[in-house]
């Protein structure tokens, strides 16, 4: 047979590009090969985005999101379609000519951007069986069978239930009797139970990057691609999902596999750049130094590069472990911490922070890495107090801050909890997103949520404006002695906050440095967050610009000032080092 892979495209108010490469696809495709039928892959994200309307639903958020913002510690603006547009799709699936397509459904929130792929494919031709697979779809797998365009569900893993399908499609079989495939019978749903994981990851073929456009995923100017060294997840988060997809017990491919597919991206794909995406590469210690150290034996401190930008626990790391990082070309670390509170942190299912995390901060800091940590605002259970905590604990070490807004996710052990205790869950996929801010309890409100963030991006712009001036920290005390010297001579310093904002002018722009001085200034005097944004001004010579009160939570802003005396912690965005191209992450 002949199947396409999709991968469509996604309507939000930001994507993180670098995350993007279809590598999922790029295993079923080499599986399909392997039992002789023909795959082609289609990325539809590959394309330039394309401002969309705000969906109905998502109306409210546009009294927070200002269009424009020039501050360095902004939210979003517009509402984008990232990706091809629906009669290039069309015209793509109809060049191809395939006889199934499978389709990735594997973020909630994009559910409905997958179905209307999958209604593309049957305005081609209804004989067409559309199968569906990814992480949503493995969940929810009635939800998708409801559409009518959708045939198949593949649940978890599908390098093996595809080829089968594949086989029993081309011969006209029926689909009964393969354990994992959710499919329609008669005026029902039926789902075959999944019996098993895959055990023996060696003995897959490797991904099928040849279908792929890999020019089209580049860091620094340079072919990257993901990579999996193992499956499955121990840790059991309450908010992750994996264990429900993957498996609670850690499977992995033996370090010979992992450097031939190494090796093989570097002669056949000119690929020097690495981004491991495994559930949880630093479970077991032991494997993992094993790893890092065969890669550096193998290409030294500047033959490759490597990221993690799936996350790597911050309790799971040691000193050992990052100068083993170090040395087979790690130079930026993305870190998940959860919360620094160790009660809420075992809520969540994780280890209890402790005193190390410190040391591997540090640790990380004196080697050289960048470091982004992320915490989660937002999880029911946790207060504006718990969530300042963690911000303040990060604030005052050697890292940048990465906010990570909750939303229930299905499959995840906290998505059934809250459905089970009809807690306010969101009734539509669409609000189940970060940038929705869609979670509300008594603990919190949204307007909470969203001043919690931007305290985030400013203490972040704090952080990087120490570290250029090559200063080591600072207290809030001291930044707020500082910024009354950021207020532009223009705009009169006034108690009154006029709803239309400020207008000024400036002979030549502002950059991100001088608006984000201008907009802590304003943050101080009148205790809330302002927007810049520029205004068109018939003086060609001068550029014009508006400072906008942004809504802010008062409650966010009293435990600010009620808390104790804040120190701010020098922190680098880029990384330095051993002559590979710099990676430099980009957080929500």
């Amino acid at each position: 047979m002949n199947i396409l892979l999709i991968q469509p495209p996604v309507r939000d108010f930001y994507r993180t590009g670098l995350r993007t490469q279809p590598l999922g696809l790029a295993y079923l495709a080499a599986s399909l090969r392997q039992h002789g039928h023909s795959a082609h892959i289609l990325d539809c994200q590959t394309s330039a985005q394309r401002r969309a309307s705000v969906p109905e639903a998502l109306r409210y958020l546009e009294e927070h999101y200002i269009p424009g913002d020039q501050t360095p510690f902004r939210l979003y603006g517009h509402f984008y379609s990232f990706g091809m547009p629906p009669v290039e799709i069309r015209t793509r699936i109809i060049e191809a000519q395939p006889d199934a397509v499978g389709l990735q459904c594997q973020f909630t929130p994009y559910v409905n951007d997958a179905l209307a792929v999958a209604a593309l494919v049957k305005s081609v031709d209804r004989n067409i069986p559309v199968i569906a697979g990814g992480a949503h779809a493995s969940c929810q797998p009635e939800r998708i069978l409801a559409d009518p365009n959708v045939d198949f569900v593949i649940i978890g893993e599908g390098e093996h239930i595809l080829p089968q399908l594949a086989d029993r499609l081309q011969k006209e079989g029926g689909p009964d009797r393969i354990p994992g495939l959710a499919f329609r019978h008669a005026r029902s749903v039926r789902v075959m139970p999944r019996t098993s994981f895959i055990e023996e990851l060696d003995r897959l073929p490797l991904p099928a990057r040849d279908l792929l456009d890999l020019d089209a995923y580049t860091i620094g100017g340079s072919r990257y691609t993901m990579l999996i060294t193992g499956r499955g997840c121990p840790q059991g988060c309450t908010y992750c999902s994996v264990a429900s997809l993957m498996g609670s017990r850690l499977r992995t491919r033996s370090i010979e596999s992992v450097l031939d597919e190494i090796r093989l991206c570097i002669t056949r794909h000119n690929i020097r750049v690495f981004d491991i995406e495994d559930d949880n590469f630093t479970w077991d210690k032991k494997r993992a130094l094993r790893l890092l150290e065969a890669l550096r034996d193998e290409y030294g401190e500047a033959g490759i590069s490597l990221t993690a930008m799936n996350g790597m626990s911050l309790l799971s790391l040691d000193r050992d472990l990052l100068d083993a990082m170090r040395c087979a070309g790690f130079l930026h670390l993305d870190l998940a911490l959860g919360s620094a509170a160790p009660r809420k942190n075992r809520q969540l299912g994780r280890n209890a922070h402790s005193p190390a995390t410190d040391d591997v901060l540090n640790g990380a800091c004196s080697q050289g890495f960048a470091v982004t940590t992320y915490i989660l605002l937002g999880v029911p259970g946790h207060g504006i107090g718990d969530m300042l905590e963690s911000i303040h604990y990060l604030a005052a070490r050697p890292t940048m801050i990465g906010p990570s807004i909750f939303y229930p996710s299905p499959g995840t052990r906290l998505y059934d909890e809250l459905e089970a205790a009809d807690l306010r869950l969101p009734g539509r996929e669409v609000l189940l997103r970060s940038s929705a801010f869609a979670v509300e309890t008594k603990e919190f409100s949204r307007l909470d949520i969203i001043t919690l963030l931007r305290y985030v991006r400013w203490i972040n712009f704090v952080k990087r404006l120490l570290h250029e001036e090559q200063r080591a920290g600072c207290t809030l005390a001291a930044i707020r002695s500082e910024a009354a010297a950021w207020w532009p001579e223009q705009v009169p310093r006034t108690d009154a906050c006029p709803a239309s904002g400020w207008l000024f002018s400036s002979e030549t722009p502002l950059g991100p440095d001088r608006s984000g001085r201008i907009a802590s200034a304003f943050l101080f005097a009148h205790a809330r967050f302002h927007a810049i944004r520029r205004v068109q001004n018939p003086n060609r010579d001068l550029y014009t610009y508006q400072i906008i009160p942004c809504a802010t939570s008062e409650s966010v802003m009293d435990a600010i000032n009620a808390g104790e005396e804040l120190t701010i912690t020098a922190a680098r965005v880029k990384p330095v080092g051993h002559g590979s191209k710099a990676i430099t992450h980009v957080y929500h």
